[in-house]
């Protein structure tokens, strides 16, 4: 479809090779080839009179007017996708979707899986995409191309609506095999008995044990470093290695496996999750069911916890 001689195809070519830096990453991303993509670039920088996107080391720089362009063609295709995503009414009981959420496996395992059984009761015929947040997904988010993301205080983003949805605290488990020795973890045991660490990302970024004790004079011994829950738990159980998870996590997996929960013995800051949705689709009925079911699943869940 062309709009004063653009053809607007063109716009999410722009938009790809913007986020991409590159010519290949962005016909990939496209399903394009690589000299289809670059015949778009040049229809582009024909229509601009710009070279729009200039190469500076291995990557693809945006100009001048290629940046000032950037943002506008991203809140256009956000708008776009808004809308062409957003049905005309909302009847949960007959609507064809799939929503793409992006949570942490931790939230998916305390309160989004039973939330999702239940909404498949009164809409079967939604579907979902689900991803564990990385700073991808956040841009896809910022795209306007995550429906909800469900995410702690430090990263949520300042301009989209969010909701909050609960509170929770690090707690320690054992193997209930090799519970604590006076039947409650005191400081000493916790600072002497080997422990798993959970580190997340590329860059390995301990998210509990390491990240409480950093900044004191405090030593554990990490035994074991993994990168996800699953692992946590099963080089805990049947040793004396203890372990930090997200309190309602700790109960979760302890109604699974054979283990003990402990109160921690130190303090430590407690963590808000919430829910969030691009500013774009506050009138999108859809993702508005969705996040008021999550959040009435969350309340039910949490009036019920231990």
């Amino acid at each position: 479809m062309r709009f004063d001689g653009l053809d607007l195809n063109l716009l999410v070519v722009f938009d790809a090779l913007i986020e991409e830096s590159s010519v290949s990453g962005a016909a990939r991303r496209l399903n394009m080839s690589q000299s289809a993509m670059s015949g778009s670039l040049a229809r582009l920088r024909q229509f601009f009179g710009d070279d729009l996107l200039v190469q500076v080391g291995n990557k693809m720089m945006p100009t001048e007017t290629g940046l000032e362009l950037a943002g506008r063609v991203r809140e256009v295709l956000t708008l776009v996708r808004a809308t062409i995503t957003t049905p005309i009414g909302f009847d949960p009981a007959t609507v064809e979707r799939q929503f793409r959420i992006v949570a942490s496996d931790y939230v998916y395992d305390v309160m989004l899986a039973e939330i999702l059984r239940n909404v498949r009761k009164v809409a079967p015929r939604l579907t979902f995409d689900l991803a564990t947040p990385t700073a991808h997904h956040a841009e896809c988010f910022q795209r306007g191309e995550v429906d909800l993301f469900i995410t702690i205080d430090d990263y949520l983003f300042d301009d989209h609506p969010a909701r909050f949805l609960f509170e929770d605290q690090l707690a320690v488990i054992a193997w209930n095999g090799a519970p604590a020795r006076d039947g409650t973890l005191t400081m000493q045991e916790f600072l002497e008995r080997p422990c798993v660490d959970i580190c997340f990302g590329p860059g390995r970024a301990p998210a509990f044990v390491q990240r409480l004790i950093g900044g004191t004079d405090l030593k554990v011994n990490v035994e074991v470093r993994v990168d996800n829950f699953n692992s946590v738990v099963a080089s805990v159980v049947e040793t004396d290695r203890i372990a930090l998870l997200n309190r309602l996590h700790a109960f979760h997996f302890g109604r699974l496996y054979p283990l003990a929960v402990y109160p921690l013995p130190m303090p430590a800051p407690r963590i808000r999750e919430n829910v969030q949705w691009h500013s774009k689709r506050r009138s999108d009925a859809g993702v508005q069911w969705l996040k008021d079911r999550i959040v009435e699943g969350v309340h039910r869940h949490t009036a019920a916890a231990p």
